[in-house]
């Protein structure tokens, strides 16, 4: 399966203090009081299970690389599990910022607490998904070995990542998993309310479609963009 392809790169840089921020920053290393991360946009399927494109939880499409360096920051590989949702912490602890304080309901960690703490493969990782490509919301949680995925409108998917890396085998319909699936449900409902979420997005759509014409002007607005890479045999007009 393709993996960690077609990556954008997204660069953030946290400097302190931040008066001296052109004179504390070194490309390709660090500086005594400087902070640096690049991480991946987004992976890519090009064929896995058939698809292409991005639109999806799968490991070819949301496992990406992160990248940071700063003070006391351990060269190597971190196994602890990040997610998007890291990332507010992590500039404002950065910028020296209390996130407990400037933004309360923030659920994440600082990246760079992260790196440089013990790592912790079973962290509970969470994502989610609305638009592009999906008729249905799609939510994610990672704990440990363990993926699941909730779709309001479909059946739900459960991999054991410690034996099957790809995802190719659901095991969310057998019964000696059960227990997995409703401590996962458990998780995904204590974080949010998915059949909820789903409207809002869906009425949030609606109305941006409507502001911008209707479903024949996106669709031409779409048609115009160049997008991503075309699927094999598949030419522009």
């Amino acid at each position: 399966f393709a993996r960690y392809a077609l990556l954008a790169a997204v660069v953030f840089a946290a400097l302190v203090p931040v008066a001296h921020a052109q004179d504390r920053l070194i490309v390709g290393g660090t500086a005594p009081a400087a902070e640096a991360g690049a991480i991946g946009h987004f992976g890519d399927n090009l064929g896995a299970r058939g698809q292409w494109g991005k639109s999806n939880l799968y490991r070819e499409s949301v496992d990406v690389p992160l990248i940071v360096a700063g003070p006391d920051v351990p060269q190597g590989t971190c196994a602890t599990p990040v997610s998007l949702l890291d990332l507010s912490v992590t500039i404002l602890d950065s910028l020296g910022v209390d996130p407990v304080r400037s933004l309360p309901e923030a659920d994440g960690r600082s990246v760079f607490d992260i790196a440089r703490a013990p790592d912790d493969a079973e962290r509970l990782v969470f994502s989610e998904y609305h638009a592009v490509g999906s008729n249905t919301a799609a939510y994610m949680l990672r704990n440990g070995r363990w993926k699941y995925h909730h779709y309001v409108r479909h059946e739900p998917e459960l991999f054991d990542l410690a034996n099957d890396p790809e995802e190719t085998t659901n095991l969310a319909r057998e019964q000696r998993y059960a227990d997995v699936i409703q401590a996962m449900r458990a998780e995904l409902s204590r974080r949010c309310n998915p059949e909820a979420i789903d409207a809002q997005a869906k009425v949030d759509q609606a109305a941006l479609i409507e502001r911008l014409g209707g479903i024949e002007a996106v669709m031409n607005m779409g048609r115009a963009v160049s997008g991503g890479t075309p699927p094999p045999e598949t030419k522009r007009p």
